[in-house]
């Protein structure tokens, strides 16, 4: 395990959702940073990797991407 994290950077050219039904599902989503109830274009991201040991042992990555949507 070398314990070093791998940051990368780059933009997604399209965020969107479904049906109008959807969005709640979306917003409950974004409460736990699970989903993204919004929607953009060509919007920058940065994606975070993690590896860790988790309290069982075993060897994990955790994977974060945060999207910088305006507004």
């Amino acid at each position: 395990e070398s314990g070093e994290a791998c940051v990368g950077r780059g933009s997604m050219d399209r965020i969107w959702h479904g049906r109008a039904f959807v969005k709640p599902f979306l917003a409950l989503g974004a409460t736990r940073n699970i989903l993204v109830p919004r929607t953009g274009r060509d919007v920058p991201f940065t994606i975070e990797n993690v590896p860790y040991t988790d309290s069982h042992g075993r060897e994990t990555v955790t994977f974060v991407r945060t999207f910088a949507l305006p507004g």
